[in-house]
């Protein structure tokens, strides 16, 4: 009878079906869209850089997020430990007096009789990582989107400099010979000149700023260094988000972090 529960609780002991697929289906779930990992990620990047794109390649090649789901399988792996026997030890040792000896008997037993907690043990822990792996995925996509964006608005704020300061230099080109011909002072020209010179130094920043926002975005994405030059470009419909109390409705059914 003994050895029959013994058996009914190994038999028992618990699983989890937590690994990188679940991980992967639970993000599509969630409106994220399917990774795939390699070179061919890359192809992406021919006609530009989009909003979707952006998140798909950070989940394939974000060297931080990659590093974190290979703790998924060092879980399955402890899982997959902590449902076998111990290995078996033998000693010529003789046991000194019956309780020693009844303790060196039993101690197989033991072994058996704590592998469905071990293994309950280890599938919590299993869950807990896979359901952290979401959240990190989750919010690598968040930044890899706010890092898209960013250096989408560098690149506006180039345009636009460039068209201000075009702007202010013919203003200025005008104020010079409005003065020459007396219907102007000189101190419109000079505030006219001053303008351009401003809208001059933002052209020369501008550049600056979205080498700056590119360097950022290619290590969230995980592109590799010295890629070559890629187009930001947006084709997602800008929509207004629904009222708070839907949104925090939402965080609470689907966010992993408050749910677990």
């Amino acid at each position: 009878m003994a050895l029959a529960l013994v058996l009914a609780s190994v038999l028992g002991c618990a699983s989890s079906e937590r690994d990188r697929d679940w991980v992967a289906h639970a993000l599509e779930d969630r409106g994220l869209p399917p990774t795939s990992g390699g070179d061919d990620s890359l192809a992406a990047l021919a006609d530009g850089l989009d909003e979707r794109d952006v998140v798909a390649l950070a989940l394939s090649r974000s060297p931080t997020y990659r590093a974190e789901l290979a703790r998924i399988d060092a879980a399955r792996a402890d899982l997959d430990e902590a449902g076998r026997l111990s290995n078996p030890q033998i000693t010529l040792a003789a046991g000194i007096g019956p309780i020693s000896t009844l303790a060196t008997l039993l101690a197989p037993l033991e072994s058996l009789w704590q592998i469905p907690l071990r293994t309950e043990a280890a599938a919590r822990a299993l869950e807990s990582i896979a359901e952290s792996r979401v959240q990190g995925g989750l919010d690598l996509a968040r930044d890899a989107r706010l890092a898209h964006v960013e250096a989408g608005l560098a690149e506006d704020r180039l345009r636009v400099s460039t068209t201000l300061a075009q702007s202010g230099q013919t203003r200025a080109e005008l104020a010079a010979a409005r003065v020459r011909v007396g219907e102007a002072s000189p101190t419109e020209e000079a505030s006219a000149r001053a303008l351009a010179a401003v809208g001059g130094d933002a052209v020369q920043a501008a550049p600056q700023e979205v080498a700056i926002s590119r360097a950022r975005l290619s290590p969230v994405v995980g592109l590799p260094e010295g890629h070559g030059p890629y187009a930001i470009r947006f084709v997602g419909a800008t929509r207004p988000p629904p009222p708070i109390a839907a949104l925090l409705e939402i965080a609470r059914q689907r966010r992993p972090d408050d749910s677990a």
